[in-house]
């Protein structure tokens, strides 16, 4: 609900800027791709399940 207020108010999609990469497990072709070249940061979720895994390495 939130998103779709923001878009009415700001009158461009809200997701536009997003990147995802959908691909088959079993042949590893590429099923669909958008802005997939695209250079992005880690999300915090992953950043800490990498510290995590860090932290218990050690």
């Amino acid at each position: 609900m939130c998103a779709l207020l923001i878009q009415l108010v700001v009158g461009k999609p809200v997701l536009a800027d997003i990147s995802s990469v959908v691909v088959d497990a079993d042949t590893g072709l590429v099923v669909q791709a958008k802005n997939a070249d695209i250079k992005r940061q880690p999300a915090s979720l992953t950043k800490m399940m990498t510290a995590y895994m860090l932290f218990d390495a050690i």
